[in-house]
C-alpha cells in the first residue's frame, strides 16, 4: 500500500476522477482524512502515487497520466525554499509572462507541461526536457532577459536533437 497526501483543494478533483484512475491504473484509491491510500500491485501503486502527486500539484488527469511512461518525470521547484516571500509573486510573474505567454513558450519549446500552484512550479516531461525547462526557469529567476531564455531553450533543444 502507498500513502500520499495532497492539498485539500485538489481532493475534490481527484474524487471526481477516481473511477478513471482506478480503471486505468488497476489500483484501488481510498480517502482517509488528509491522506490517500493506494492499493494494488506494487508497481501499479508506485505509478499511481506519482500520478496522484501530480494531480495534487495541480495537473489535470490527462497530463498526470503521462507519468505512466517511465521516460517522463515530474520535478517541483519550491520557490519558497530559496526566494524571500516578498519576491515570489514577481518571479512567478516572470515565469508566466504577460497573459501566460512565456509559460506557454517554455512548455512548447521545452516540450514539457508546467503548472504553478502556490509557491511551487511543477514540470512534467521527459527527463532531459524537464532539466532544460528547470534551467530556463532558474535563468528567469536569476534575472536573465526573456529573449535570452528563449534562445537558451531553442539552442538546448537543438543540441538535444543533434541539430547543433
Amino acid at each position: 500500500m502507498q500513502i500520499i497526501g495532497i492539498p485539500k483543494k485538489r481532493v475534490k478533483y481527484l474524487k471526481e476522477n477516481i473511477k478513471l484512475l482506478e480503471s486505468d491504473l488497476l489500483v484501488s484509491i481510498r480517502f482517509k482524512e488528509d491522506l490517500i491510500e493506494i492499493e494494488g500491485e506494487e508497481f501499479q501503486e508506485y505509478i499511481a502515487k506519482k500520478i496522484v502527486h501530480a494531480i495534487g500539484q495541480g495537473f489535470n488527469v490527462s497530463t498526470s497520466l503521462n507519468l505512466i511512461d517511465e521516460e517522463n518525470v515530474m520535478k517541483i521547484i519550491e520557490l519558497g525554499e530559496f526566494l524571500p516571500e516578498r519576491v515570489i509573486q514577481r518571479q512567478i510573474g516572470r515565469i508566466v509572462g504577460e497573459k501566460g505567454k512565456f509559460k506557454k513558450i517554455i512548455e512548447e519549446e521545452g516540450k514539457v507541461y508546467i503548472n504553478i500552484q502556490d509557491e511551487d512550479v511543477s514540470i512534467i516531461g521527459q527527463f532531459e526536457d524537464v532539466e532544460i525547462a528547470v534551467n530556463a526557469i532558474q535563468k528567469l529567476i536569476g534575472g536573465t532577459p526573456h529573449s535570452n531564455v528563449r534562445k537558451y531553450l531553442c539552442d538546448a533543444q537543438a543540441k538535444k536533437s543533434g541539430r547543433l
